[in-house]
């Protein structure tokens, strides 16, 4: 028998399946897009994504990953060897992040 399927937020598909959402999947392709995208979404306040958790995520992680200059994400790639694990660290990182808001009853996005 199947496992149910697991709903995912826009984020968590981009970061499983960066492919699909950009020219060839690189991780900073994937941020690029997540930002861009989101930004535009959060700044005409349309569509069903403006509620995407990312930018609190982007406030939470410099703290819980050590890295206390700017640039973030870039510095989180310059720690892996590779696209592919710097992408599903950030993934495994992010979906922490969801568990953490939703345990302190942040509203599901």
């Amino acid at each position: 028998m199947k496992a149910p399927l697991k709903p995912v937020d826009f984020v968590q598909a981009v970061l499983l399946r960066p492919r699909m959402y950009t020219e060839t999947g690189s991780y900073y392709e994937a941020v690029a897009f997540l930002k861009g995208y989101l930004s535009g979404i959060q700044g005409g306040g349309r569509g069903h994504h403006s509620d995407a958790p990312w930018f609190e995520f982007l406030a939470w992680l410099p703290e819980r990953v050590g890295i206390s200059e700017g640039r973030v994400l870039v510095r989180w790639r310059e720690r892996h060897e590779d696209d592919t694990r710097a992408v599903g660290t950030l993934l495994a990182l992010y979906e922490e992040f969801l568990n953490t808001r939703d345990e302190a009853g942040a509203p599901p996005s």
